[in-house]
């Protein structure tokens, strides 16, 4: 449960600093999305639910790929590129679910998986 908790703070703070006011008011993520509001625990618990597991699935595919890579001397590049954006799709889905509700249909969760053009990393 700390593993998962380190994660989910990780999470708030590179979501706090992609959507904070910038010098000139808002960041365009903001203005973007500023009808949006993320979902809660207890307004929305079967899409908090659902988000939470995008994010633990995400922590646990990371570990597993630390542990092959270091324990893997033939760990490829084809395999950490696999590994790599198989963490990224369950991220970039926990990011496009924090303003779903209940759960994507089909069409919706395949899309999710790519990379989201409203977040910016942050160094």
């Amino acid at each position: 449960m700390r593993k998962r908790r380190a994660l989910g703070s990780c999470l708030i703070r590179y979501l706090a600093h992609n959507i904070s006011p910038g010098a000139d008011g808002y960041t365009a993520a903001q203005v973007k999305h500023q009808a949006r509001s993320m979902i809660s625990r207890d307004s929305n618990p079967l899409g908090w639910s659902f988000l939470l597991d995008e994010l633990a699935d995400a922590h646990e595919h990371l570990g597993n790929l630390l542990g092959q890579i270091q324990t893997d001397r033939g760990y490829s590049e084809t395999e950490f590129r696999t590994d790599l954006g198989h963490v990224y799709a369950h991220l970039n889905r926990a990011w496009r679910r924090r303003d779903v509700p209940e759960d994507f249909t089909s069409q919706e969760w395949q899309q999710a998986g790519a990379f989201p053009d409203d977040i910016e990393p942050v160094a």
